[in-house]
């Protein structure tokens, strides 16, 4: 009898083209992976107050600023309260910053429903 073998290990070479397919078709694996426990979580728990069910989403890490900003609106939509946490915040793009303020600040995320409608102020007193 004879065994059938599966074996990754990573060693293939794959042209460019291949190898941003395979990722976006494994991150959009993962994020509908991670939307249905999302769900689950939701269906089968007894919080349903909204600030009680807050999730950090890392953001500058790896990401986009519109892969950051479809992780909060897709958390928003399902209902959860979500924290913008920004790794290595000095060297983080301005429009990050903005992204957090935007939704950590409780007051701006629920009056202001999209981040494209957000205006940032800027701060006075600084350069004159």
């Amino acid at each position: 009898m004879q065994k059938k073998i599966c074996c990754v290990t990573g060693h293939r070479d794959l042209p460019q083209k291949e190898i941003n397919r395979v990722k976006a078709a494994l991150r959009m694996e993962v994020e509908k992976a991670l939307t249905g426990c999302f769900q689950r979580f939701s269906e089968l728990s007894k919080i349903r107050d909204f600030r009680r069910k807050r999730v950090y989403v890392l953001t500058n890490y790896n990401s986009t600023h519109e892969q950051d900003l479809y992780r909060v609106d897709i958390l928003r939509r399902m209902g959860f309260d979500p924290y913008v946490m920004i790794y290595e915040r000095p060297t983080a793009p301005p429009i990050t910053r903005h992204l957090q303020r935007w939704v950590n600040n409780k007051r701006i995320f629920r009056t202001v429903e999209h981040f494209a409608d957000y205006e940032p102020v800027k701060k006075l007193g600084r350069d004159g």
